[in-house]
């Protein structure tokens, strides 16, 4: 039996009916890579065609109902990116720079914040109050230094977030011995 596209989705707050922040995680099947990369890679990093990862990437943002879908050029530290409505013209790339960065954060309905982890955690942050999100991508290093008090530090000063108002969802990792 072939593998399929399996998804998982949730919310991580909820208003009454309305959902204010939501996940999806998503495994590497249903996309167009070939070969090691098969098939939904949407890593730019791992030396798979760009033009199939960024296809690959519009499948994702495509099944979520996204405008946008960010991603960043994780680097297994602390640094961190507001991303604002100026950004979103560069997001075909993903976003850091050379330095590169461990946490999106935004306010920005309909941009999706993308975290891609294999042996690391990924942890969501929503402020329901102020509306922000914040999706972190937690390597050792970054664990180390505190990257998710770093992170809920940055919103605070971004958006006013206090630890008061924020729901999380961190992604758990399994392992076989």
């Amino acid at each position: 039996m072939a593998a399929q596209q399996e998804w998982v989705y949730g919310s991580l707050s909820r208003q009454g009916n309305t959902i204010q922040a939501r996940y999806a995680v998503v495994n590497r099947y249903g996309g167009s890579s070939d070969g090691p990369f098969a098939s939904l890679n949407i890593g730019l990093h791992v030396g798979d065609n760009r033009d199939i990862v960024l296809t690959n990437r519009k499948v994702v943002q495509r099944e979520l109902g996204l405008d946008t879908l960010v991603f960043a050029r994780q680097t297994h530290g602390t640094e961190m990116l507001v991303i604002g409505a100026e950004d979103l013209a560069a997001c075909a790339d993903d976003l850091g720079g050379e330095s590169g960065c461990d946490a999106l954060l935004t306010t920005l309905p309909a941009v999706g914040l993308a975290v891609q982890h294999a042996d690391c955690q990924a942890v969501l942050l929503h402020d329901y109050r102020h509306r922000a999100v914040a999706a972190v991508h937690c390597g050792w290093r970054g664990s180390v230094q505190n990257i998710l008090a770093a992170a809920v530090n940055r919103m605070g000063v971004e958006y006013k977030t206090d630890l008061s108002t924020i729901k999380k969802s961190c992604r758990t990792l399994f392992s076989a011995i």
